[in-house]
């Protein structure tokens, strides 16, 4: 059960188990759109009617998404999520301590894997 701050109508629920995970989600979509930013980019590279200095830029960006980003765009985020939901384990008002030894070897284990 959810601690709460005050009574009745306008009690102030303490504990919510949704998150919007700040780090994770906002990865994962960028990794997610990176083949139709790479396609517009390459389209906007290659109009002639865009100025020369557009043009540069968007090879500029273009070459930056080299296989190392892409792969480190990928492992921030699993490492990141994972990470989260160790932490979220215990963001709860009724953890139990005994699962902490075991929550952490799955954390090690999990994380040893994007190693």
């Amino acid at each position: 059960m959810a601690e709460t701050l005050g009574s009745g109508s306008e009690a102030l629920e303490l504990y919510s188990p949704v998150r919007w995970n700040s780090q994770d989600a906002p990865l994962r979509r960028f990794a997610a759109l990176l083949v139709p930013v790479a396609l517009l980019l390459a389209v906007q590279l290659q109009d002639t009617r865009q100025k020369l200095s557009f043009r540069a830029k968007c090879k500029e960006l273009l070459e930056k998404l080299t296989p190392k980003f892409l792969v480190n765009v990928g492992l921030a985020s699993d490492f990141s999520s994972e990470m989260l939901r160790f932490l979220r384990s215990f963001d709860c008002s009724d953890h139990d301590p005994a699962t902490t030894h075991r929550a952490e070897t799955e954390l090690f284990r999990r994380t040893g894997i994007l190693c």
